[in-house]
This record gives C-alpha cells, structure tokens and sequence, in this order.
C-alpha cells in the first residue's frame, strides 16, 4: 500500500493556519529575557568626621559672611551721612566682607566636590542625616563599582556582605566622595542598622 507510512516512522497530523486558528490554536513563541543586572561594588565606611567638619565649616563661613555683610551695610550707612566712620573704616569693612565671602565659597565648594548627594538633599533632610552619623545612629558607605563610570539607574536600596550577615541600606546619591581614590562610579549609602562591631574603616562587599 503506496498510503503506508515508512517502517519506523508514525504520520502526525497537521493543521493548516486557518484550522488552527479556527479550532483557537495558538503557537506561542518564547520571549527573550534576561536577569535584572546586578553591580557588584566594594564599600567602605566613611569616618564621619570629615562630614562634621566640612559641614562645620560650611556653616560658620556663611555666619561670618552674613555678620561681614552687616557690618559694611552699617559702617557704609554711617560714612554716607557723615556719622564719624571713616573712609579708611569702610574700606577695612568692604576688605573684611570680600574675604568672608570668599571663606565661605571655598568651604561650599569643598563641600559639594566631596558630598554631592548630600549637596542635592534638603537643608533639614541634610542635618537631620548629619545629626544620626554624629550620634552614631547611622553609618555612610561608599560603595565604589568597578569599571563603571556611569550609572545609568541609581538603586534606592543596597545590600551589604558583613560577614555573612545581610544588612540593608539606603541609597542617597552618587558622585566624587571621601575616602580615597575611586576606582568607578561611587555612590554613598546609609545603613541605619549595622550589626555590632561594623563601624569605621570596615570594608565589605554591596
């Protein structure tokens, strides 16, 4: 029989497209996907000194620029109306409140090259996370990422190796930050909750 299917062989039945799609067949076709990409960086935590006295001196230089300012609006007013200051005292104040000013823009960009997330959050936000570090309350981290100098999406958590033990944190910002040379992009954590005896100088992988 010429109808005979091959010895060894079984005859599968086939659907047209139109059979198919009349009897609601549907082929599907696998989609590409792929794994969230994860960055593996290097952290160390930062000796929150540094934060306290740049951030010191960011707010006394602007204090002495204010009082500086006041000072000349004052000695300026008396000269005008001839209120026994004289030339000399002006001159001594215009002097004094170019050099305050220029103090106080030097320790703001000082400030800003090494803490830009913390440049980017608000006044209060800032001095409340200042206030958590100087009580011990907080640790900030700087997790480099190597061979990465651009980070496209900026995680709002991390997630830090100490010693086996998990410890979460939080994303505040990426930039220029203390603590040595960079070897890639950085981004600076807090972590509110570290496990005993994980403080200063304490790198870990993130």
């Amino acid at each position: 029989d010429d109808d005979k299917a091959p010895a060894g062989t079984t005859a599968l039945p086939t659907l047209s497209v139109d059979q198919q799609r009349a009897a609601g067949v549907v082929v599907a076709h696998p989609a590409n996907t792929s794994a969230p990409r994860r960055d593996e960086a290097i952290g160390l935590v930062l000796d929150p000194l540094s934060l306290i006295t740049e951030a010191g001196e960011v707010d006394a230089s602007a204090a002495g620029a204010r009082a500086a300012n006041a000072e000349l609006e004052r000695v300026r007013g008396l000269y005008g109306a001839g209120a026994g200051a004289s030339l000399k005292a002006l001159q001594a104040a215009q002097a004094e409140q170019v050099r305050a000013r220029a103090q106080a823009d030097i320790a703001s960009a000082k400030f800003s090259a090494n803490w830009p997330p913390l440049v980017a959050m608000p006044a209060v936000e800032r001095q409340k996370l200042i206030d958590r570090a100087v009580a011990g309350k907080a640790l900030l981290v700087r997790a480099d990422i190597p061979g990465r100098h651009i980070l496209a999406n900026l995680p709002d958590q991390a997630l830090l190796d100490v010693d086996g033990v998990s410890v979460k944190g939080v994303v505040l910002g990426m930039g220029a930050l203390p603590g040595g040379e960079a070897q890639g992009v950085a981004v600076l954590i807090e972590v509110r909750a570290g496990p005993p005896g994980f403080g200063r100088g304490a790198r870990v992988p993130v």
